[in-house]
């Protein structure tokens, strides 16, 4: 996603999931003056039914003009596939 309108498309779509509990637990954190690495895994409680997701997240922060911006963040589940209907 790139730009407020991508990222309050995608927030909207999350809060529609009704999510309890969200916690990010990092299991590792390196980098340099330019660039840092941040890692770990995730676990997220939502819907009336109170699912259960777990997984792992990777991200990669930048530093632009002082600040550090947060260009790369990818998760994936650990939870098995979903049989297609």
């Amino acid at each position: 996603m790139i730009g407020r309108p991508a990222i309050a498309v995608i927030t909207s779509q999350y809060l529609k999931f009704d999510i309890k509990e969200f916690r990010e637990e990092t299991t590792a954190f390196y980098g340099n003056e330019d660039y840092l690495i941040d890692e770990g895994n995730y676990f997220v409680r939502y819907g009336k039914d109170n699912i259960i997701e777990k997984g792992k997240y990777l991200n990669v922060w930048r530093k632009e003009d002082g600040d550090w911006k947060l260009p790369t963040n990818m998760w994936n589940t650990n939870m098995p596939a979903t049989p297609a209907k």
